[in-house]
């Protein structure tokens, strides 16, 4: 009874020990960035586009773009897609208040860099802050020139 025992014992060990990353790697994805705003990585496509806009990068340029959010929104859902994994944006959210969101990166929704950075910011409580959000699109490392798409989308 005993050996049965240590032997449960062991393999819940080795289960809490596998778990423990996990758990706190999903805890990590959502990031509480002010009293207001919740950001996390927009984990489904965004399905009605409001806004989107394709352009072109190279490496060292920045490029600004605005999108105004409507009173009311709770949610704004921020994608920026590109076609060569090898070369690196990030995007940079500023709300009408000037307080930034980011610099998110080729990084952001995974451990290894792909062509994309999905953003969801939520309102914890009332409502997303109206009015003009700039847009940012940095040309972290590029060969070249690189194509990309940004798509925005505000809902309540």
């Amino acid at each position: 009874m005993k050996k049965q025992c240590v032997v449960v014992f062991a393999i819940f060990c080795v289960i809490a020990f596998c778990m423990a990353p996990a758990a706190a790697s999903a805890g990590d994805s959502e990031k509480k960035i002010s009293d207001n705003i919740m950001v996390s990585p927009l984990v489904l496509p965004i399905y009605e586009t409001k806004s989107s806009l394709t352009g072109a990068i190279v490496s060292g340029q920045t490029k600004t773009y605005t999108y105004v959010v409507p009173s009311g929104d709770t949610q704004m859902d921020v994608q920026l897609s590109w076609k060569s994994s090898s070369n690196s944006l990030a995007l940079l959210l500023t709300s009408p208040s000037g307080r930034t969101y980011g610099e998110y990166n080729d990084n952001y929704e995974s451990s290894t860099p792909n062509a994309r950075i999905p953003v969801h910011l939520e309102a914890a409580s009332g409502t997303l802050p109206s009015g003009t959000w700039t847009i940012s699109v940095s040309g972290k490392s590029v060969s070249g020139s690189e194509s990309f798409t940004l798509v925005v989308n505000t809902y309540n």
